[in-house]
C-alpha cells in the first residue's frame, strides 16, 4: 500500500470518528446535573397592609406532624410555605421520596417552587445557619416568621438521578426525583438578615435553625 491511500486511510478513519465524539459531547451538555441549586424571592400571604407570615417546616423520615391524623409517615422533608396548610401554601419544598402529606394531596418526591408566587433571585443567600442562634431543631418542627416584603429562599439538593427543572403543573415548577440531601436558606429581603436555615440530610434527619423572632 503506497503512503498516499495510507494517509487517505487515516483521514477517513479520523473523520468517522467524529459524529461519535460529538454526539457524546451533545448527550453530556443535554444531560441535567444531579444537583438543584435555585434562589427564589417568594411572596407570602399578607396578615394586613404591613406583614406577612413565611412558615418553616422540617419533618424527619418516619416523623408525623400534628395537624393530620390521615398524615402518613415523612420520608425527610424540609419546606417554607405560607397561607395555611395544604400542598397550594408551599412555596419552596424538598421531599426525600413521594409523601401522602395532607389527605387529599399525594406529593412526588423532589425539589419544587410555587410558579408565580416565587420568582428566580440573583441576590446571593448562602447556606449557613451562621447569626441564628442554636441548637439546631431535630424533630418535626413548624415555625413562622412575621416580616415586611418577599423572602429571599435558596434551595439546593442533590438528586438521586439527573432532572431538569421545568413545569409540573401550571402553578408548580421543580425537578422530580428522589433526593438525597438538600438545604434551604431563608432571608428577609428587605433587611437580609437571616430567617431560617434547614437541613435534610442522606438518612432522613432533619436539622432546623430559626431566628428567635420565629415562633
Amino acid at each position: 500500500m503506497g503512503r498516499g491511500a495510507l494517509v487517505v486511510g487515516a483521514v477517513s478513519a479520523l473523520l468517522a470518528g467524529v459524529p461519535l465524539c460529538l454526539g457524546s459531547a451533545a448527550s453530556a451538555r443535554s444531560a441535567a446535573p444531579p444537583v438543584i441549586d435555585r434562589t427564589f424571592g417568594c411572596t407570602p400571604v399578607a396578615l394586613d397592609a404591613a406583614l406577612r407570615a413565611t412558615d418553616v417546616n422540617a419533618v424527619p423520615v418516619t416523623a408525623l406532624e400534628p395537624y393530620d391524623p390521615f398524615q402518613k409517615r415523612s420520608p425527610g422533608f424540609i419546606g417554607v410555605a405560607s397561607g395555611g396548610r395544604g400542598a397550594d401554601a408551599d412555596l419552596v419544598s424538598v421531599r426525600a421520596r413521594g409523601w401522602q402529606r395532607f389527605r387529599s394531596t399525594y406529593s412526588p418526591a423532589g425539589v419544587y417552587a410555587r410558579a408565580g408566587r416565587c420568582v428566580s433571585s440573583r441576590h446571593s443567600v448562602p447556606l449557613s445557619a451562621s447569626g441564628l442562634p442554636g441548637p439546631a431543631v431535630r424533630w418535626a418542627r413548624e415555625v413562622t416568621c412575621l416580616g415586611r416584603g418577599r423572602v429571599l429562599v435558596r434551595v439546593r439538593a442533590v438528586l438521586q438521578s439527573p432532572a431538569s427543572w421545568q413545569p409540573q403543573t401550571d402553578s408548580v415548577d421543580g425537578a422530580r426525583s428522589n433526593v438525597v440531601q438538600a438545604s434551604i436558606a431563608v432571608r428577609s429581603e428587605r433587611t437580609g438578615k437571616p430567617l431560617a436555615y434547614l437541613e435534610l440530610a442522606r438518612d432522613g434527619g432533619t436539622k432546623l435553625w430559626h431566628a428567635r423572632s420565629c415562633r
